[in-house]
């Protein structure tokens, strides 16, 4: 008969014949709430126990499927991750060589994961065994009883108190209870243990200085072949090393071995030593320009630091899944704050920037003239309304990316040093935030968040004011016209962003010669928001590069010092040898996503302009304390990932190499309906679930705009601003296909018919 539950071989949940007898009175100690009490209850069994569950399935499952079914689903992808892990050798039963073709697998995964089973097992006894421990220091010589007695408190399914209970029974309850949801030692943090914290495999590299030794070392005793001989096997390798580094193509590296039958099994080098010295004698030292791995066939988990942030492929998995998901954006941020005793409340003026004798405005007004000047005249204005959403994409890629560098350095080195901006404007705040902005985030105001995400959705009806201070840098003393400069500061400031307006046209604008940078006032000044990297949100690059040129890219990164690595990771002094942007995680289709991930190579250094993580922000998001609807998405994520890589084909039946509903028993076809109902209902919910949850941040961002205008509205101060965003893509029926064309992790296809569109409105006449 199947188990019910076995960390040896497959999950089993049937419906079976009550078998055991059970004593008048007694019931089982299960809550009738429903909330995932099948799962908790028939998970805990290990096999040498059956209940007649026929009756409790009825009971706990009606027409529909269990009540609570999130937090049923969640547990039964927490069940079914124990399989897994349990059984992954028979899950995945190819050779490692058939699934190293899938874009998704890591190399090793199948030998990571029997590995973090055993270890997971042991580090489970060792759990409770320290429990045990603690029972005998704290309870002497009665903690037997003790410990008995908690298990019959927390795992008894049929014994009322401890002398029935059947000890062994319990603790295998016990600790499966841990393998499913225990938040250090469960199977399904173990899983993501090997996904998302096990780096890419990659090579041991010798340096350049290394390779001219051994070079030097060989040619020194040339002309002796007994000695080239000794030297030449103390390390044979050396001579792959020496032909490799004298090129950075790594298409053209070699391993001088590879004549060698494929088939051999044998780790011993073929060349001998007469080849060997055929092959490097007339090759000079300084023909050596490049580090190379010790051995290009030879590939390990070592040496992690020479291609630290280089993604896996499993994490590149989940991370297009977060990027897709929550529609991450990099935010900073320049507040140019009221004067003293200016207020937000009762309107905008004037006199809230105006500051003794006018010097904050004349300072405020100077910054902006500073930025303005640093900035790039010929970008392109916004779209303007009723252009066609597809028309602002096409628009968007146009942009000359190198002047928006440029102009874009002025900012980068305020964040690299405020005094850049403090030095102008004293009360002025600069900050870059070391979390990223999402359709769910609660770390910044829901102003910001409406007006960021109303920018780069776009929209239709409202084209943002252009923002231009006028006045330039050279003017702006303390002799300057006060007169004048009143009206230009609320012309060209206050009034285009006052938030007065019905239909919000002066609710934020976008700087002057930036297509990046936002304006907007909020209860505490004016705040200048960039959305850093902005002009690759859309735009896509495809690479062939491969592992092996990934990893010479990130091996050449990491012996930069601090200083460059900001420099050229921000776009100062970059040519095609230090393009490190476009060559690091070059997979990455999504110019955006791998801004994103590669800025966040340096978020950890202190004068960086960046200080997010987008990897770290991954991690904390599938993590096991999330809240049920994330947690329970990226579970069936997990559960896809393993589904695709095995490359079996329906939920249907990926479940059934997992779990078992049903035995088929002639004499319980009631019990074996119920599980088989229960079969379809998990099929079905896992196969909608990810579709479904995927857009809880969409849901969220639209609970928090509605009541964010709820409470613009309800304020009942005189003068307050109460001009609003409103944006038809904000809406539960548009917002999730707008947000999925924009956060695309590849290009998305544009019609034909599309495309001819563009072409005549950018370039007029007929087609």
């Amino acid at each position: 008969m199947k188990k019910l539950l076995t960390l040896l071989s497959s999950l089993s949940l049937i419906g079976s014949a009550g078998t055991m007898a059970v004593s008048c009175g007694s019931k089982y100690d299960i809550k009738q709430d429903g909330n995932s009490v099948l799962v908790k209850f028939l998970t805990s069994l290990d096999g040498h126990a059956q209940l007649d569950s026929s009756d409790l399935l009825w009971e706990l499952i009606n027409s529909s499927g269990p009540t609570k079914r999130e937090s049923f689903l969640l547990e039964m992808l927490q069940l079914l991750n124990v399989s897994l892990l349990a059984n992954s050798e028979t899950v995945m039963n190819k050779d490692e060589k058939d699934y190293n073709s899938n874009k998704d697998y890591n190399k090793g995964l199948k030998e990571a994961l029997k590995y973090k089973w055993d270890t997971l097992q042991k580090s489970v006894d060792l759990q409770m065994q320290r429990e045990k421990d603690t029972y005998r220091v704290k309870n002497g010589k009665s903690w037997e009883k003790e410990w008995r007695k908690m298990l019959v408190e927390k795992y008894t399914v049929y014994q009322e108190d401890t002398k029935d209970m059947d000890q062994s029974f319990l603790e295998n309850k016990y600790k499966a209870n841990i393998l499913l949801s225990d938040s250090t030692n469960s199977a399904s943090k173990a899983i993501l243990d090997v996904l998302l914290n096990t780096d890419s495999y990659g090579v041991n590299w010798v340096s350049i200085q290394s390779v001219k030794t051994k070079l030097a070392n060989l040619l020194d005793v040339i002309g002796d072949d007994a000695k080239f001989e000794q030297v030449y096997n103390t390390d044979k390798k050396a001579i792959s090393q020496i032909l490799n580094a004298q090129t950075n193509d790594t298409s053209k590296w070699v391993d001088v071995n590879l004549n060698k039958p494929s088939d051999s099994s044998s780790s011993e080098v073929s060349l001998s030593a007469a080849d060997a010295k055929a092959k490097i004698q007339n090759i000079k030292t300084t023909y050596i320009k490049n580090d190379v791995p010790e051995d290009i066939l030879q590939w390990q988990t070592s040496s992690s630091d020479t291609r630290k942030g280089m993604l896996s492929k499993s994490q590149l998995y989940f991370l297009n899944k977060f990027y897709e998901t929550k529609a991450p954006l990099a935010i900073s941020e320049i507040t140019i704050p009221f004067a003293t005793n200016g207020k937000f409340d009762d309107g905008l003026t004037y006199d809230d920037f105006k500051g003794d004798n006018d010097l904050s405005a004349i300072d405020a007004t100077k910054l902006l003239a500073t930025l303005t000047s640093n900035g790039d005249t010929n970008l392109p204005t916004p779209s303007e309304p009723g252009e066609s959403e597809d028309d602002s994409d096409l628009d968007l890629v146009q942009v000359d990316e190198a002047g928006q560098k440029d102009n874009n350095q002025f900012w980068i080195s305020a964040l690299r040093d405020n005094t850049r901006v403090t030095s102008i404007l004293s009360t002025a705040t600069v900050k870059k935030y070391d979390k990223l902005l999402t359709l769910s985030s609660t770390d910044f105001s829901n102003t910001l968040k409406t007006v960021v995400y109303d920018y780069v959705f776009g929209n239709d009806k409202v084209k943002p004011a252009t923002i231009d201070p006028k006045l330039k840098v050279e003017d702006l003393t303390s002799n300057v016209d006060k007169d004048a400069l009143k009206k230009n500061f609320e012309t060209q400031i206050i009034t285009p962003l006052s938030r007065k307006s019905t239909d919000g046209k002066d609710f934020y604008g976008v700087l002057k010669g930036y297509n990046d940078k936002l304006m907007f006032m909020e209860t505490d000044g004016l705040h200048i928001v960039s959305i850093d990297g902005y002009n690759k949100l859309k735009t896509y690059s495809e690479s062939n590069e491969s592992d092996l040129t990934q990893l010479q890219w990130f091996n050449n990164f990491h012996k930069l010092d601090d200083n460059k690595k900001v420099a050229y990771l921000s776009g100062v002094g970059v040519t095609d040898e230090t393009d490190y942007m476009k060559h690091l995680n070059s997979g990455i289709k999504s110019d955006y996503l791998r801004y994103l991930v590669n800025s966040s190579l340096i978020g950890g250094i202190s004068d960086a302009p960046v200080s997010f993580d987008i990897v770290s922000d991954l991690k904390k998001w599938v993590s096991l304390t999330s809240s049920t609807d994330s947690e329970t998405y990226w579970m069936t994520s997990v559960f896809t990932y393993f589904k695709d890589i095995t490359s079996i084909d329906t939920v249907d039946n990926f479940v059934k190499q997992l779990v078992v509903f049903g035995q088929d028993d002639p004499k319980n076809q009631h019990g074996d309906e119920v599980a088989k109902s229960l079969e379809g209902w998990t099929v079905d919910k896992i196969t909608v679930a990810e579709t479904n949850l995927s857009i809880a941040p969409v849901i969220r961002f639209m609970d928090k705009y509605t009541n964010w205008k709820k409470e613009v509205a309800a304020n009942t101060t005189s003068g307050y601003p109460k001009s609003m965003i409103n944006n038809e893509k904000f809406s539960s029926d548009t917002l999730d296909a707008t947000v999925s064309a924009i956060w695309s992790i590849e290009k998305p296809v544009v019609s034909k018919s599309l495309a001819m569109h563009y072409i005549s409105n950018q370039l007029g006449g007929n087609l």
